[in-house]
This record gives structure tokens, C-alpha cells and sequence, in this order.
């Protein structure tokens, strides 16, 4: 449709021509000053800078006398417009043809112009007539993430430059995600299968590169995606009250979702990552504790492989002859999740020393009635039931409280 028969006259706006000159007034009163013009056929576009808006002298080219005509208001000072000429197109920005300054595509029958970082769609584009003006569309804006549905897939904008695509995404009920390598990150779009063909809409952000986002569906299920990849089938996953507990083998990263169950269903989130070298973590729970280990709960394991160390407490895992502290244990009531700091993941003698005295566990438990001899700065300690001799090096110097292996001698 024209962009003539959508448009109303804000103010009386006339012409008149004599010779190869025109002039126009406003209520009345001829203005002063160039006047920006451009051909659209046999008609000419002017933009009247006093008003900020843009008209139409009608068929200027066959009009010969002086009589005053009305000029057609086009549209205002920041509408652009367009107008076919055969197989290409003139694009006008206030009463001038830019299209020098202009690119142009095709997104499948849809015809783009982009201008500033923007970009418009030339509606109708192929069955247009020639030489009538019509309003250029803003489709985009700078820098925003875009996409338009088409019948076979869909396109992605930034600004007004096409995306490269190098997946086809993934579905997540009605939405489509997808990872845009070029932008470092996961992008919505949402309600991607009802969408409108050929209508533009905007993409948001997710997530960056290599961060994690879940899809939260019925029933407290879920789906984690991490840049191209869907990872549910890759990991390992547990309640813990409310939350869920993740383990990613590939990635030896945890995550927890908090609170799912309260998590609104078809919306997206982002997990919290549980940073902790040793991939386990704790947690109080009423007078006792929880321990998971990469997924899975194992404080069950542990039995009276234990010890208070002030407000800590040491542990010992016996499948895996670890050994953890559950730093400041006393004063943590909260039922947060908290790293285990790994003390050893083989040896069993633990020990450390202060104001000259040792303190020396084996498998989380303390051991006393112990000889003791210096060699040097170290002490040789030989514990009376275990019949071991420990080597608790450079002893004189590390008076300092800190947990330590015991070398096993013999």
C-alpha cells in the first residue's frame, strides 16, 4: 500500500512552480532557503526542516504554470522511504536519495535494505509498482539481536548484518535456543514455533560462552544446555532439599539449581556453579552433615572416620581414602553447600603442630600414646597401636597449625 494513503496532513503545506524553480509556503507564507528534493517518478519529495516532515509535490515534472497545488504529507523527518525502480530501488532519508550510502540482501522473498546499522524491509518489494514512494520499515535496531522465521528456518541479525548460523539450536517446548558462535553465546527465541513467518523479532541473551543455562520443565524436569551442547544425558544428578545437584563428568564442574521446585516451569535460568577443587561438598544438616561427591551422597560412607579440630572437623572417606576438612563445621548452621577442602586424596597420617606439640590422625581418627624422637628438624613419631613410624618433617619450623601428610617410614 502507498505510504500516501496512510498518512495525514498535519498542516496546510502548498506549491507553486515557475520555470525550472518552486516554491513552497507554509499556512500561507512562502519559506526561505534550499529546500532538500528527490525524484520519485514524476513527482517530487522535499523535506521542510521548520516542520521536520517530508511531502509530496504530486507530478511536478507535467506541471507547467504557476498555480498553487497542495503538497502530500509523506511522513515524518526521521521516516525513511523507499521507491522500485525496476530491478533496484531509490531510498530517500529527508528529501534525499541515499542509496549510495545503502546495503542490500535478500532473507528469503524478504528484501533488506541496511542503513546505520539498521535494517528495513522494503515490503512487497517484488510486486511493487515503480516510482511510488513507500514507507521503509525499521525491522532492527543497532547492535540488537534479531531473528525472522521463514518457511524454511530462520535468519539472525545484529544491527543490521546477518549471522552466521553453525547449528540449527534446540528446541525447549515452543522456544528455540541457540549457541551464535560469532557472539560468544546462547540466544532465545522465543515462542519460535508459533511465530509469524516473515515477522522480525528480538533474540535475547542466555548466557556466554561456556556458562550454563537450564530449561525448566513440567514435572521438575529440566534441560542444561552449555554453548552447542545439551548435557542431560552427560551427567549426574541428585536432590538435595529443594535443589538439584549436578555433576558433569567431561567438565568435573557442579552445579546445583536451586530451589526448582518452586521454579516457575517453561523459563529459563542460570545455575549456580559450586567452585572447589575436589568437585565435594558439604553441608550441616540438624547435628550431622551431608557430603556429596561429585553428584553422589557419601556421608554415609564415613561412619566414625572422624575428629574435631577445633571448629573443624577432619574427615575420611574409605572407598577413595580421601581425606577432607569441613572448615569452621561448628559455627555453620545454614544448610549451605560448601567446597571440602581435600587434605589427602591417598595418605592416611595427617598431623600438625604448634607451641612444639603434635597432633597426628589416622583415617580421620586421633591417635595418641605415640613415642617421639628429633632427627635433625624433623620428629619421628612411632605410634604404639599402629606400630608405623612417621616422619613429620622439618617439624621445628612448622609450628604453625597446619594440616599435613606424615611420610610412613619402612
Amino acid at each position: 500500500m502507498s505510504i500516501l494513503s496512510k498518512k495525514n496532513k498535519p498542516t496546510k503545506v502548498t506549491w507553486y512552480k515557475e520555470g525550472d524553480f518552486f516554491y513552497v509556503k507554509i499556512n500561507g507564507k512562502v519559506i526561505d532557503g534550499e529546500i532538500p528534493c528527490s525524484w520519485v517518478g514524476d513527482s517530487l519529495l522535499i523535506y521542510l526542516n521548520r516542520l521536520d516532515k517530508n511531502y509530496l509535490l504530486l507530478n511536478y515534472a507535467n506541471i507547467s504554470d504557476n498555480e498553487e497545488h497542495e503538497a502530500a504529507y509523506a511522513g515524518d523527518g526521521n521516516e525513511l522511504f523507499w521507491s522500485k525502480q525496476g530491478d533496484g530501488f531509490y531510498f530517500y532519508e529527508q528529501g534525499l536519495n541515499i542509496n549510495t550510502q545503502t546495503d542490500s540482501y535478500w532473507l528469503d522473498t524478504l528484501f533488506i535494505v541496511a542503513y546505520n546499522d539498521e535494517a528495513f524491509l522494503l515490503q512487497d518489494y517484488s510486486d511493487s509498482p515503480d516510482d511510488t514512494l513507500f514507507l521503509a520499515v525499521p525491522v532492527t535496531e543497532p547492535d540488537s539481536i534479531s531473528w525472522v522465521r521463514v518457511k524454511d528456518g530462520f535468519f539472525m541479525l545484529q544491527g543490521a548484518e546477518t549471522i552466521t548460523l553453525e547449528n540449527k539450536g534446540s528446541y525447549c517446548n515452543e522456544h528455540l535456543i541457540i549457541y551464535l558462535n560469532d557472539l560468544a553465546g546462547i540466544y532465545l527465541l522465543p515462542y519460535y514455533q508459533n511465530a509469524e513467518l516473515y515477522t522480525f523479532y528480538k533474540a535475547h541473551q542466555l548466557a556466554g560462552k561456556d556458562e550454563f543455562v537450564y530449561y525448566k520443565k513440567d514435572d521438575n524436569k529440566y534441560e542444561l544446555f552449555c554453548n552447542y551442547e545439551n548435557l542431560g544425558a552427560d551427567s549426574v544428578a541428585i536432590y538435595n532439599d529443594d535443589d538439584i545437584i549436578i555433576y558433569l563428568p567431561d567438565r568435573n564442574t557442579t552445579l546445583i539449581l536451586p530451589s526448582i521446585k518452586q521454579a516457575e516451569a517453561d523459563n529459563f535460568y542460570l545455575p549456580q556453579v559450586l567452585s572447589g577443587e575436589s568437585n565435594v561438598f558439604w553441608s550441616t544438616v540438624g547435628e550431622g552433615y551431608k557430603l556429596i561427591d561429585r553428584g553422589v551422597h557419601i556421608a554415609h560412607e564415613v561412619g566414625d572416620h572422624f575428629s574435631w579440630i577445633g571448629k573443624h572437623v577432619l574427615i575420611y572417606h574409605p572407598p577413595t581414602t580421601s581425606t577432607y576438612l569441613l572448615q569452621d563445621y561448628g559455627n555453620l548452621k545454614d544448610n549451605k553447600l560448601r567446597p571440602a577442602l581435600l587434605v589427602s586424596d591417598s595418605a592416611q597420617f595427617i598431623w600438625k603442630a604448634a607451641n612444639n606439640k603434635c597432633f597426628i590422625w589416622y583415617q580421620a581418627r586421633k591417635v595418641g600414646d605415640c613415642e617421639y624422637q628429633m632427627v635433625g628438624n624433623d620428629l619421628m613419631v612411632m605410634p604404639k597401636s599402629l606400630k608405623k613410624m612417621l616422619k613429620l618433617e622439618n617439624f621445628a619450623h612448622r609450628q604453625d597449625n597446619v594440616l599435613r601428610i606424615a611420610e610412613v617410614e619402612g
